[in-house]
């Protein structure tokens, strides 16, 4: 799961930094002609790389806070990482917790999302 959120970011900051610009029209607007609820999440995530928070806001008004789910995602894989590997704690309460936090962001970070694709 890290190198999924590593893999996003790299994306995003490889193309933020080169100038390249892979952005391409969302299905979405090819088949239907329309913008979806995440249209311009590349080029929010890009600006976001380049720390151009009010272009990213421009580009996908909920961006940032999937940009900070999936940040937060990967420092807590990092820290759980470490914390199994000592054996600190419980696994079942590591698990437990995970379950809830990651959960709880997800609804939360993911709402507008979730409330489009429900109707």
């Amino acid at each position: 799961m890290a190198g999924v959120f590593v893999s996003i970011f790299t994306y995003s900051g490889f193309f933020a930094y080169t100038g390249i610009n892979p952005i391409l029209p969302s299905f979405n607007k090819i088949i239907i002609g329309e913008d979806s609820i995440s249209t311009g999440l590349t080029r929010c995530f890009m600006a976001i790389m380049e720390f151009d928070f009010s272009s990213a806001r421009q580009y996908n008004p909920y961006g940032i806070k999937v940009f900070l789910f999936f940040a937060f995602q990967l420092i807590m894989r990092v820290v759980l990482n470490q914390i199994i590997k000592a054996n600190r704690l419980n696994m079942k309460a590591i698990v437990y917790s995970d379950i809830i936090i990651s959960t709880g962001l997800f609804i939360f970070c993911f709402w507008p999302f979730i409330k489009a694709t429900l109707g």
